[in-house]
């Protein structure tokens, strides 16, 4: 009878040990799983998460956050998505086309806030008024076309001019564009078209929404990427695959890819194909001049000059 009931005890604390621990156990923050990304267009995604356990505490708040670097918090973007345990969505919205985004799903309770794992995606590429499309990154909060302009139209739909290479575009002051050697099988999908100044002034070479970057916006640039000095290297493309040799300081470390693309002068020369990318911002310093930044083959400091706008050079964009 004694052992009968020795036995009995020791099965009941059995069962009641499991319970007490959790009675008394220490509350955590939840535990939340990012599941997937679906739906992705130019400027919307939706992102699936879940809530598994709630640490011991009420979840209280549950959602989306997200950036354009790793690691996104709820500092920044995010969106609510309910309380509790269970399956959530978070429609994100008003998304940069063609650029890259890391999301995580994310769950507070009274202890603090727990992340699932990240997931990355893109949104669809960026298009012109021609259907061209590019990649686009942020750098320091500026948002940048990673690839040079390809249009031959304005975004009014307005046909550019191609550039004649005779001496009277000495002269003119209508927009207009070209391809290095006026050859665009060779250097068009890589290195995009050429442009002379009139052409950015119009304020509609860019598609829609984007702009042709002011002095001050190419100032910025550089400055965040460390000062002239150091910011061409960090603006060029790597390796000796479009670059001349020693393409000295290029290391690409945030995605702009700057390219050597030469440029056409007034009389018709193209020149500097593989040493020099020319980029022209929208600010003139003249009646007959304006900015441009240029990248070197030779250096890793980044050169801004004005120059005549009858010249004809790359264009990148920056979002408005």
């Amino acid at each position: 009878m004694k052992n009968t009931l020795k036995a009995g005890i020791l099965i009941l604390w059995a069962a009641l040990v499991p319970l007490l621990n959790s009675c008394f156990k220490e509350p955590t923050v939840p535990v939340v799983v990012t599941k997937t990304v679906e739906g992705v267009t130019q400027s919307d995604a939706l992102v699936k998460g879940s809530v598994n356990n709630d640490g011991g505490e009420i979840v209280t708040a549950r959602g989306i956050c997200w950036s354009t670097s790793p690691g996104p918090t709820i500092d920044k973007n995010k969106i609510l998505s309910g309380e509790g345990l269970g399956d959530f969505t978070g429609s994100l919205e008003d998304l940069v086309p063609g650029m890259k985004y890391y999301a995580r799903a994310f769950a507070v309770n009274n202890i603090g806030t727990a992340y699932g794992n990240e997931l990355v995606f893109s949104t669809d590429k960026l298009t012109d008024i021609e259907g061209n499309t590019y990649s686009t990154l942020d750098i320091g909060g500026q948002i940048w076309i990673a690839e040079n302009l390809k249009t031959i139209s304005l975004n009014d739909g307005t046909e550019l001019p191609l550039v004649p290479s005779t001496t009277e575009w000495l002269t003119t002051t209508d927009p207009g564009y070209t391809y290095y050697n006026g050859d665009p099988d060779t250097y068009a999908e890589t290195y995009g078209a050429l442009y002379n100044w009139y052409a950015v002034a119009t304020g509609k070479l860019c598609p829609s929404g984007w702009h042709v970057p002011s002095e001050e916006e190419m100032t910025v640039l550089i400055e965040y990427l460390g000062g002239q000095f150091v910011a061409g290297g960090k603006l060029k493309e790597t390796g000796a695959t479009h670059w001349k040799s020693p393409n000295t300081g290029a290391t690409d470390e945030i995605g702009f890819t700057g390219l050597p693309g030469g440029y056409k002068s007034p009389d018709g020369i193209y020149e500097y194909i593989g040493e020099y990318g020319n980029y022209y911002t929208s600010t003139d310093s003249s009646s007959i001049e304006a900015y441009r930044i240029y990248l070197s083959f030779e250096h890793k400091k980044v050169f801004m000059a004005a120059s005549p706008k009858n010249y004809c050079f790359s264009v990148r964009c920056v979002k408005d």
